[in-house]
This record gives C-alpha cells, sequence and structure tokens, in this order.
C-alpha cells in the first residue's frame, strides 16, 4: 500500500471532518457549495428534473422535496431510483426534455467534460435551468499546497480527472452564473467575486441553454475575420502582425517546396494565403465549418482545409512541420491540449518541427486587449512561455527555441528588424515556441 505523506494524512482526516468542499462530494452531503446551489433552485411545481449522479439519492430526495418529477442517473445503482447511465457517453433522453439538471461534484469526473456539458444542454428544455458544483482547483489554497508539492491532484479524490480553473467554467458554460462561498470564518457567507482566489467550489447556475462559442456563432469566415480585426487597433494593424508571424516563419523554415506543413487553426486560411506557396503542400485544419467552408472558397493554391474530425484520416509521421498560430489559448482544458499535442506529434515525421505562436499574459497591453477588447478571445485562455513548454515535453517533444516578439506597433514597424536584439526579453506582445519531435 502507498505510505501516505503526514500532510497528506492531515488533509484526508480534515475532509472527513470538515465540509470544505475539496471533492469529498459523497462524504458531505451539506456543504456549503451544495446549499448555495440548493438555494438556486425555484419551486418545481410538478416540473421535470434530472439528478446527475445520483450516489445514494441525498439530492434526488431535496429536488423532491422542491415539486420536481425526478430522473436520477448514475453509473452504479445506490439508490432505489437510479436508472443506470453512463454520461460520458450520448444520454438516452430526447431533445428538451427536462425542466431542471442537477449535476453536483460530477464533471471533475467525465472523459470529456465539454461534450457532457453539451448534452446537458440538448436534453433541457428552452426555458430550464442548470446548476453544477465542482471543486476550484486553483483557489489559494490549492496554490499554497501546489507550491510545496501537493498539487490539486494529490490533494483532491483520485479519481478526479479534471482540476478547473474558472476559464475552464465560463469556456463549458458561457454565459453563465458562477457563485463560490467565503469558508474561512463562521457564518459562511456566499460571494459572486475574487471567486477564482478565494471559493474552494465553484457553484455554477445555468439560465436555459447556453450558446455555442464564437467560432459556431459566426455566420460566416467573413464575419470572423472582421471579428477578429476589431480586436486590434486597425485592419492594418493585423496584417501587420499577421506579416511579422509569417516573415518570421520564412526566416526559420526557408522556402521548402519538398516540404509539407500542417497548420492546426487555420481559421479562414489567411496565413496560408501568406505561406503557402513556400510549400509542397499545406492542410489546415479547424473545428469550424463556417471558417473552413470560407477558407476553402479562397482556393489557395497546395492548400487543403479539413475538419478537425477528419483529421484521423490523413497518414502518421507525414509532415515535416506542424504550425499553430494563436490556437493553444482557446483550447483551455488540460486534457484536450494533451489531445492536440499528441496528435501533431502522431502527424509529424521524425525530426519534424513544431512552431507555435502565443500571445504573452506578461504584457500589460496584449493582456488588456485580450481580456477586455478582444471579443474572439473571450473564451480563451493565455497561457504562459514556461506552461506550455512544460505540456510540449510531457509529450515527448525536444524544445529547440523560445523567442519573444511583437515588440513594435505597425507605427514603429522600421525599428523591427531590432527585435532579434530583444528576443530574450518576454514582455513581447507574443512568443515562439520551437520544439522537434
Amino acid at each position: 500500500m502507498e505510505r501516505k505523506h503526514g500532510i497528506e494524512r492531515f488533509l484526508d482526516i480534515t475532509k472527513t471532518l470538515l465540509p470544505l468542499d475539496f471533492g469529498q462530494g459523497h462524504k458531505r452531503a451539506t456543504t456549503k457549495g451544495k446549499l448555495i446551489a440548493l438555494s438556486l433552485i425555484r419551486q418545481g411545481n410538478g416540473a421535470t428534473a434530472l439528478d446527475v449522479g445520483c450516489r445514494e439519492g441525498i439530492q434526488s430526495e431535496w429536488l423532491k422535496a422542491k415539486g420536481y418529477k425526478v430522473t436520477s442517473i448514475d453509473v452504479e445503482k445506490q439508490y432505489r431510483y437510479c436508472q443506470i447511465v453512463d454520461v460520458n457517453r450520448q444520454l438516452p433522453f430526447p431533445d428538451n426534455s427536462f425542466d431542471m439538471i442537477w449535476c453536483s461534484e460530477v464533471i471533475e469526473h467525465l472523459d470529456d467534460p465539454k461534450f457532457s456539458a453539451s448534452e446537458f444542454n440538448r436534453v433541457l428544455r428552452p426555458h430550464g435551468e442548470m446548476v453544477f458544483t465542482t471543486p476550484n482547483s486553483y483557489c489559494w489554497i490549492f496554490r499554497v499546497l501546489s507550491w510545496i508539492g501537493f498539487p490539486a491532484q494529490r490533494v483532491q479524490r483520485k479519481d478526479h480527472k479534471h482540476f478547473f480553473h474558472i476559464q475552464n467554467i465560463k469556456e463549458m458554460f458561457p454565459g453563465t452564473d458562477l457563485y463560490g462561498f467565503f469558508p474561512y470564518f463562521p457564518p459562511k457567507f456566499a460571494i459572486k467575486r475574487f471567486l477564482n482566489f478565494l471559493s474552494p467550489t465553484f457553484v455554477i447556475h445555468v439560465r436555459g441553454k447556453f450558446k455555442q462559442d464564437i467560432f459556431k456563432m459566426v455566420a460566416s469566415g467573413k464575419e470572423y475575420e472582421q471579428k477578429l480585426e476589431q480586436s486590434f487597433a486597425s485592419k492594418q494593424a493585423h496584417k501587420f502582425y499577421m506579416q511579422r508571424k509569417a516573415d518570421i516563419l520564412l526566416a526559420f523554415t526557408g522556402t521548402s517546396k519538398n516540404k509539407m506543413l500542417l497548420d492546426i487553426g487555420s481559421g479562414t486560411g489567411e496565413m496560408e494565403e501568406l505561406i503557402a506557396s513556400w510549400f509542397k503542400g499545406v492542410v489546415g485544419i479547424d473545428s469550424s465549418q463556417p471558417l473552413l467552408t470560407y477558407a476553402r472558397s479562397k482556393r489557395i493554391r497546395n492548400c487543403t482545409f479539413v475538419p478537425l474530425d477528419g483529421m484521423d484520416k490523413l497518414k502518421p509521421a507525414s509532415f515535416d512541420f506542424a504550425l499553430m498560430v494563436n490556437v493553444v489559448h482557446h483550447v483551455t482544458l488540460d486534457y484536450e491540449r494533451h489531445k492536440i499535442f499528441a496528435a501533431v506529434h502522431r502527424y509529424l515525421k521524425k525530426g519534424g518541427t513544431l512552431i507555435i505562436f502565443e500571445h504573452n499574459p506578461w504584457n500589460p497591453y496584449v493582456w488588456l486587449r485580450f481580456n477586455y477588447i478582444s471579443e474572439i478571445d473571450r473564451d480563451g485562455w493565455m497561457i504562459s512561455s514556461r506552461k506550455l513548454k512544460r505540456k510540449l515535453k510531457q509529450q515527448g517533444f525536444n524544445l529547440t527555441r523560445t523567442t519573444y516578439l511583437q515588440f513594435y506597433p505597425e507605427q514603429l514597424k522600421f525599428l523591427s528588424s531590432t527585435e532579434k536584439l530583444l528576443g530574450w526579453l518576454p514582455v513581447g506582445g507574443e512568443y515562439m515556441v520551437v520544439a522537434e519531435k
């Protein structure tokens, strides 16, 4: 048996005795997070409710007491009225089946929480409500424990698969109301501000069906390009920064007429328009059908555009270069980043090169634009070069170069030649990470 460290034993005792919501949902049904969640639920008056992960049925009985007709589901039967349902798969219910969905301390256990969230959205009626609770793995106490060698993966339950930041929650449930609580002296009270730092639990209240992300909402690729340009000072500024990245890429790869490039997150094909002629062929991958359709309409020579779910049809070890231009910050869940990096690693030839451009969170102007100006980036979460490199190393890549760039606005482009001297300085608007398979 694995011997536990003294701090781990102390935390186990703490989780058993105190309702701190450290992922011990089945041990305490009356934690403050659950009580806040329950207070959000209106009287049912005969409405239908789905209790996801009902366990012993405690919350199902709460919902019944509120006047709901409850359907209780779980992967194993511990409650006499439970139906055996695996939430990792498509739910066995028609569209618009429920007025209320209750899901407490469950989504952190799921294989693909975004898929399951979309299924909850599907079976919810248009004016229904969803209430979730899940541990906040980035509150101050988890951060402190992580600094001394006890990350959330060791502190929380061993069967937790995901450790959520507030931005992950906002991405999965766009437009939701978020609550937490202040647990550090009695009486505990609900809070709506500084949740990510103070509250050990996220309480998520979704009113009606949530909207899809910006990439699925855009009616056309042209509309997306317009939104992208609006996130910059001008259309010319956007074009300037795209050309700068293309120039840097060319200086690094050269004109590789016999080489193949894989572009992950190709969008409307703006980068392909600049670089496609340098390669034997370019394959652009994107998850948005409107963007793919618009990119194909440009008829860019040497380019093929493929949907993300069609990527598995590509031949492994068939690309010399892979490119990701401002894509990683849109992939906020660790398991999704892992899947994408694993796919890139699979499709690169041995010795192939991955080149990633990303926003630099340490640049104050970029941080302000990202968080308060750019509509395109509202679903994103900036990642530092240090964390990105750690993720790539975990996937088996060998890191070869990190360079900071975009130090000057368009008006000072005559100074661009001096950026080579500043590449070591971590305050550029973007950075480039280069890694090899």
